[in-house]
């Protein structure tokens, strides 16, 4: 099996000029737990996640700043301020066992899934658990 065979189609992405805030309600209406970061052109310049929020608003509280301070370039209430740059990927065509390898080795719990220099698709957690349920090896 490969990671094209497993891997979520739909891929949401964000711009990096997002807010938090505007980010969170998209995950929560979703029902997401993180999102790969886009530029202009739709290359993949980040991967976002609940931690990675959950981080910023530790931050923001600490120093009293709203989500909805005015704009400031990497601030803690904007994506590209919070946005994990060092994005691992996965190519369509790799097996799904070395993709879970992956994700437990490096703990990540999503991957975006390349053809290239585009994303075609992601593989989450909930990926892997609903593709292992499926086989009935849980049983």
């Amino acid at each position: 099996m490969k990671a094209k065979d497993v891997m979520t189609k739909k891929v949401i992405t964000v711009s990096s000029e997002l807010s938090i805030r505007k980010l969170i309600l998209l995950l929560l209406t979703e029902r997401i737990s993180g999102v790969p970061v886009v530029d202009a052109a739709g290359e993949v310049i980040g991967i976002i996640s609940e931690r990675d929020i959950l981080k910023a608003v530790d931050r923001l509280i600490k120093v009293k700043v709203s989500l909805d301070e005015e704009r400031q370039q990497g601030a803690s209430n904007w994506v590209d301020g919070i946005m994990t740059k060092e994005v691992i990927f996965v190519s369509e065509d790799d097996p799904i066992e070395d993709v879970c390898k992956l994700m437990s080795e490096k703990k990540i719990h999503r991957v975006p899934v390349m053809k290239g220099k585009k994303i075609v698709g992601i593989i989450t957690s909930m990926d892997i658990l609903k593709t292992v349920a499926s086989f009935g090896i849980l049983k």
